[in-house]
């Protein structure tokens, strides 16, 4: 065994065997301050086990590396090899901040009777998934086949050849070991019975994805109907018992519709569900940030992790949420959840991935709150629950900014005075990738550039420290990129830095003296996205992606790629992108299981095809650029164009040209449009004289003085234009900007 595991270090280019030793010595004191070595066998002062997971970029790895089962990490040469010397593979599959990961570890993992056995007769290999999702993927829909659920951790037993024999989440370590001894006693002696049940589990594994259809759906009718039974299925989650989920991708959807048709029944229940986390222990009101689901169906009792994904959406959220009421409890949480990302899950090239459960040995013991903290709770506008588990707190009204109670920072001491959960230090692109898109919304609703500037640094940083000849990778750990980065990391990376592109003209006039600034405006963030995209049209293969149309605590991968390569075309006019969204739309399952299952992929559909944007948006496939900003009650339309391109002027030259037109929808009558002296040019085309707009264009809406009262919520500003170049004209376009 001890062969195998320096053939697979080896290979994979990290640490041997006889190297243990000296990378535990570089790592002790990271050991130490987690308290690992507390329960580590010990020998003449040092752990007597050290694996190979000794070289692992990922907490929940190193977590495994003293322990006396001769781990390995998953490497790529394992989708085509083992190399087990026919002995079976055991896999186990888990998350730094997965309670019950962490029980099975401690019971059966530090076992040296049950490493016995693993050693001797498996090939055992540990993954985190978070940096595998794919392979996550691929066992957690075996474990849904054989037990009809998953959850973590996923243990699963394979044939040497790959194939899934038996798969379950966490044993007692008692069940456990009378599992592994079975397994193993029944290959040596009868292989060929478990060859037969496990091709019969690989046929049912394979059975769902064999074949491709095609479909003639409407999407805007897909998405109309799954968001009517997404606001029942959030009202009737209300009387649940539990687990209960933020449901962040449902809520975007779903404010997404109510942007475009104003329905009002979508936004109160949208505002019921959240505020009612925000007055719950689920919303962390002391420190901020959201925990990632309650285990009932109230709110009051959060699972503790808090993500840095589970943030990124509810950010977007809250900031659409306040664009649409201006209600200042949406602003509150928001830019307390972005202090909290910024301070607790800082890392100079990007952001953690989680902050733990666990605290002090204890599940949420961070959070708890004693009797004697009840003057306090009160007068910081808190409840205080002694019935829960720990005794919790939560913010008891809504309606104002908690964090200008005088009394808050006094709360947030006492706080502070509970040993802290650890955090997960792992940078994940593409989940750093959605807080870089949600910053950027922050910016969008508030005008606020701390929140643009902060975007563009993680940008600048991740950009640096995750690429390494050429290569984008998934995982920065310790400053050290690793694991060649994924479809969703590719896709979630170029979305982010071709919405960060849109605001090239704020960073450049008013950013400029910052060094972030500097950083990024050596390498043009659309530049950046075409290369991402390039690298993910190569290795695109739609017999994979397929796989990967499920929601789960994430959009699916099926709706990231799509999401990246319509945006693609849309912001840079590559026709390879367009043609690989089409594609998607066209080849998605037409089940109605399937649809279900995939709601973030038609909520994506419908964003990018009812041209409804935030502040800004590209036209003329990335050859133009339109944003929207407020000053005072007064509003401006800026029109960006790069040379040899122009549209029509407003009055155009004559009544056949579309002039470009601007039309605040949702204020009828409270704006008048000042259109500019347009640029006089004779073209190849025409003989006479034309008005255009060329270059940069601005274009200012007055609030009329009987009506600049009447602005509250969300205004809508409808531009109708026609971009020309000195051949062509693309075709006429309507573009909708929100603020």
């Amino acid at each position: 065994m001890r062969l195998i595991l320096f053939i697979i270090a080896l290979l994979s280019g990290g640490a041997s065997a006889n190297d243990f030793d000296s990378v535990f010595e570089s790592r002790k004191s990271w050991f130490d301050e987690r308290g690992l070595l507390d329960n580590a066998y010990q020998a003449n002062g040092k752990p007597q086990y050290i694996n190979a997971l000794i070289d692992a970029d990922s907490p929940y790895l190193l977590s495994h590396a003293l322990q006396p089962v001769d781990w390995v990490q998953w490497q790529p040469l394992f989708e085509h090899d083992f190399a087990s010397g026919n002995k079976l593979i055991f896999i186990s599959i888990g998350y730094e901040t997965c309670h019950w990961c962490h029980v099975m570890a401690q019971e059966s993992f530090n076992s040296e009777a049950v490493a016995a056995v693993l050693n001797q007769h498996f090939v055992s290999i540990k993954v985190d998934r978070e940096q595998w999702p794919l392979v996550d993927n691929r066992y957690k829909l075996a474990l849904e086949l054989l037990k009809g659920e998953a959850g973590w951790p996923i243990n699963v037993v394979l044939t040497p050849q790959g194939k899934v024999l038996w798969a379950d989440s966490y044993l007692p370590a008692s069940q456990f070991t009378k599992v592994i001894n079975a397994l193993s006693q029944r290959w040596q002696t009868n292989p060929n019975a478990l060859q037969t049940v496990a091709a019969g589990i690989s046929a049912r594994l394979e059975a769902p994805f064999s074949s491709t259809t095609s479909n003639d759906l409407d999407p805007h009718i897909v998405i109309t109907e799954l968001n009517a039974k997404r606001l029942v299925a959030l009202e009737e989650e209300a009387s649940s018992g539990g687990p209960r989920f933020l449901r962040e991708y449902w809520l975007l959807g779903l404010l997404e519709q109510y942007l475009d048709g104003g329905e009002q029944r979508i936004l109160e229940v949208v505002k019921r569900h959240v505020d009612g986390i925000l007055l719950s222990p689920t919303y962390d009101a002391v420190d901020g940030g959201f925990h990632r689901y309650a285990v009932d169906g109230n709110w009051l009792q959060p699972h503790f992790e808090k993500m840095l994904y589970t943030q990124a959406f509810m950010i977007k959220v809250l900031a659409r949420l306040y664009l649409i009421t201006d209600e200042i409890q949406y602003l509150a949480a928001m830019e307390q959840t972005i202090a909290w990302v910024d301070h607790s899950l800082y890392q100079s090239h990007g952001r953690s991935s989680a902050m733990s459960a666990i605290s002090g040995g204890e599940e949420g013991s961070y959070y708890r709150f004693v009797s004697t903290d009840q003057s306090l709770l009160s007068e910081s506008g808190f409840n205080y629950y002694a019935n829960s588990k720990p005794s919790l707190a939560a913010l008891a009204a809504l309606g104002i900014d908690w964090r200008n109670n005088q009394f808050h920072q006094k709360l947030v001491a006492r706080r502070h005075q509970n040993v802290a959960p650890l955090v997960d230090e792992k940078v994940i692109v593409s989940w750093n990738a959605m807080y870089i898109d949600a910053l950027v919304d922050a910016y969008q609703v508030t005008s606020k550039k701390q929140f643009l500037e902060s975007a563009i640094q993680i940008a600048d940083h991740l950009w640096a420290a995750a690429r390494s000849n050429n290569v984008l990778y998934r995982i920065v750990f310790q400053g050290r990129p690793s694991i060649e980065a994924t479809y969703e990391d590719y896709a979630w990376f170029a979305s982010a830095l071709l919405k960060l592109s849109l605001y090239e003209t704020v960073y450049q006039s008013d950013l400029s003296k910052s060094t972030s600034f500097q950083k990024a405006s050596e390498s043009d963030f659309k530049a950046r996205a075409t290369w991402l995209l390039d690298l993910l049209s190569k290795s695109y293969r739609y017999e994979t992606l397929k796989t990967l149309a499920q929601d789960g605590e994430l959009p699916s991968v099926y709706s990231s790629v799509y999401k990246a390569m319509a945006l693609g075309y849309e912001s840079l006019g590559n026709k390879q992108y367009r043609m690989t969204a089409k594609q998607l739309i066209k080849k998605h399952s037409v089940k109605n299981d399937d649809i279900q299952d995939n709601y973030s992929f038609w909520a994506a559909i419908f964003k990018q095809t009812n041209h409804l944007s935030l502040r800004a948006s590209y036209f003329a496939k990335g050859r133009g650029k339109v944003t929207v900003s407020r000053y005072g009650p007064d509003l401006v339309v800026e029109l960006y164009l790069v040379p040899g391109w122009h549209v029509n002027a407003n009055p155009s030259a004559n009544e056949k040209l579309i002039a470009t037109e601007i039309d605040v929808v949702s204020h009828k009558g409270f704006f008048v449009a000042d259109y500019p002296s347009p640029t006089l040019h004779k073209l190849s085309f025409s003989q006479s004289l034309l008005k255009l707009y060329e270059g940069r264009t601005r274009i200012e809406l007055s609030a009329k003085s009987s009506s600049s009262g009447n602005t509250k919520g969300p205004i809508k500003v409808k531009v109708r234009l026609q971009a020309c170049s000195d051949k062509l004209c693309l075709l006429p376009e309507i573009i909708t900007l929100v603020l």
